[in-house]
């Protein structure tokens, strides 16, 4: 793996070519102008010590690849080149790091002299002939060590080399760190924000751009995208923050009504505008500080600029909080407190965005589907595709629409690249062009509170076809009035109360469920009907629904899939009888079903099974206690 220390602490990489020096004689009629030198070019990397840097110890490693131009003098980058784009790859000694060229290179006869050009990371393309402009990129996701090394960009020049000389190459960086502290604000407990694992992206901002390896500045910016920082988030004690999240950026003028910095918490995205004098400067690294209040949905952000190891700059700058912003950019959304969120305006939803599994005819993808919501309830015939997550190609942008009577699927085929965002029009319509007047919307998951104890238990949803399920069980112990259940230690005949095993998963009783008062509100215990409607729009396979790990098949002895692809997380924590619960682990799944009526319990409970990828059913008989997982009415 690579080391993140590179990243964080490297400032100047010393390049010392080696000059191995071989002597002949010519011993034929070979013409002097057709001669070769016989001195090869290698480079051994080192890195330059310094007591009072932390970049001691740190430098390439085994496999590294550094681009190398040179030219013999007058001539320059734009003209020709004695070696162009040559790679080098570093190769390790006992006592040093070795580039050696993918081909054989020689200095030049005469000891004539040459500007070197070196970059990391290489690339095939490099600066073409004619030009001194070489496209450079940062990785849309630096979480992994190797893309986060690689969103750095490092260039170094030497002038009048000859191979009677060594030479020291000093790579400087290119790009500007970014790093991320997220500060409670005061006042407040600190279990709002520690130990907790907020998303962090930077949105709007501009992921490639040409170099100009002559005039050491960047032009043509292209690809607004979403990045995803390196790190992992640390409690500070002393600065009562989160620390450990930085970003590679490539260094650009500031346009706050583009960009902005996002964190995702607790199901509620927060939108951090970059204040305008905040420069990106070459080499520098500026510190972001963001003061965090959870208990009011508020972001105020304080920014300070400070160079810390790759440069002298220094700048400061600040910003206001807001919780708005016109442009919809899912790829900053986990989907990890719900498969739905909600987006608002002025207080109303307006639009929900949804990661469904889309099933028919002509598609079976996971994807990532945007409806139009007018009086809280989402047009289920006007669902606009951003993304297929199971496709590739230009196969994004189609249209869905649900036939809510038979929960079957319409589906358009799309010609479109992925799209990473929306927009709201004025009239409250969804475009997937950016215009002048878009509305400011704010995002957040939508979940399920449940209020009955005082405390806002929160549950996240899933779609699935025309349906809204919790993707979760119901975990409470009291009924919706408040009332504390009776907690059993034995399934007995007219048992009314709830068993919970030793992993924290609830089981409710025949007694308990028909009390009818323990759905929440604005929700039902799933009947026949509904569970045979999911059952026929995943044409009864059930691996989509089954997650977890699952025992092998008795029959035989494999174990089915459980994909889990709808997102509806059924997890094989089994059911209770009279004493039994933990024995039946890994076997399989039920929930509490109506009858066809909807007036009472059915005599037999939705199930699925180890030994069987259907969807069937078990008896409920007088001993036994089920989880409850509940849908929307």
């Amino acid at each position: 793996m690579r080391k993140k220390s590179r990243l964080t602490n490297l400032l100047n990489i010393i390049i010392i070519i080696t000059i191995f020096f071989t002597f002949h004689s010519c011993v034929n009629n070979i013409q002097e102008d057709e001669e070769k030198s016989t001195t090869p070019l290698n480079f051994i990397g080192s890195i330059q010590s310094l007591s009072d840097s932390r970049i001691v110890n740190n430098g390439f490693e085994k496999g590294d690849e550094v681009g190398l131009f040179a030219m013999i003098n007058p001539d320059e980058l734009k003209e020709e080149r004695y070696i162009d784009n040559m790679k080098f790859i570093a190769s390790e000694t006992s006592s040093s790091m070795v580039f050696t060229a993918v081909e054989s290179t020689f200095y030049p006869e005469n000891n004539a002299e040459m500007d070197l050009i070196g970059y990391y990371p290489y690339q095939a393309k490099g600066s073409e002939s004619g030009t001194s402009l070489i496209t450079v990129s940062v990785k849309t996701s630096q979480k992994e060590d190797s893309d986060y090394s690689l969103s750095d960009f490092l260039v170094a020049k030497a002038s009048k080399i000859t191979s009677l000389q060594k030479t020291e190459l000093s790579f400087g960086h290119k790009y500007t760190k970014v790093k991320i502290i997220l500060k409670l604000a005061s006042g407040l407990d600190e279990s709002l924000l520690k130990a907790k694992d907020p998303l962090i992206s930077a949105i709007g901002f501009y992921t490639s751009a040409n170099y100009d390896l002559l005039a050491d500045d960047f032009s043509s910016y292209a690809k607004q995208k979403t990045i995803f920082p390196h790190g992992s988030w640390v409690w500070n004690d002393t600065l009562k923050s989160l620390v450990g999240k930085d970003f590679i950026l490539i260094p650009q003028a500031i346009d706050s009504s583009k960009q902005s910095f996002t964190i995702e918490l607790d199901g509620r995205v927060y939108f951090c505008k970059v204040p305008a004098d905040m420069n990106l400067t070459s080499g520098s690294e500026k510190k972001i500080t963001i003061t965090f209040k959870p208990s009011t949905d508020e972001l105020i952000s304080q920014v300070s600029g400070s160079i810390q190891l790759w440069s002298i700059d220094v700048t400061d700058a600040n910003t206001s909080n807001q919780l708005t912003n016109n442009t919809v950019d899912i790829s900053m959304l986990s989907f990890s407190s719900s498969n739905i969120y909600n987006v608002i305006y002025q207080g109303k939803t307006i639009a929900e965005i949804c990661k469904e599994y889309l099933l028919a005819d002509n598609i079976t993808s996971r994807a990532l589907v945007v409806y139009p919501v007018t009086n809280s309830k989402a047009d289920l015939t006007k669902g606009i595709v951003l993304q297929l997550l199971d496709r590739k190609g230009n196969v994004h942008g189609g249209s869905v629409s649900w036939n809510e009577a038979n929960n079957s699927l319409t589906y358009t085929l799309g010609t479109d690249e992925v799209h990473d965002s929306f927009y709201i029009k004025s009239d409250k319509t969804i475009s997937l062009t950016k215009g002048e007047n878009d509305l400011s919307i704010s995002l957040i998951a939508k979940r399920l509170r449940d209020l009955r104890t005082g405390k806002a238990q929160q549950y996240p949803l899933v779609k699935i076809g025309t349906q809204y399920w919790m993707a979760d069980n119901l975990n409470t112990a009291f009924y919706k009035d408040g009332t504390q259940m009776t907690k059993l230690t034995s399934i007995t005949e007219g048992a009314i109360g709830y068993k919970m095993s030793e992993s924290g998963n609830y089981y409710y009783t025949k007694g308990a469920i028909q009390a009818n008062n323990i759905v929440p509100n604005g929700w039902k215990i799933p009947s026949t009907s509904d569970w045979n409607l999911l059952k026929t729009y995943l044409k009864d396979n059930g691996s989509l629904l089954k997650s977890g790990d699952w025992n092998a098949a008795d029959t035989e002895n494999v174990i089915l899939p459980a994909t889990n692809l709808t997102g509806f997380g059924a997890y094989p924590i089994a059911i209770s009888v009279k004493t039994f619960l933990e024995e039946y682990r890994g076997d399989l799944a039920s929930y509490w079903t109506l009858n066809e009526d909807n007036t009472d319990l059915a005599e037999n409970n939705f199930l699925l099974h180890k030994n069987n990828q259907n969807m069937i059913t078990c008896s409920v008989g007088t001993t036994k206690a089920f989880p409850l997982r509940c849908l929307k009415k």
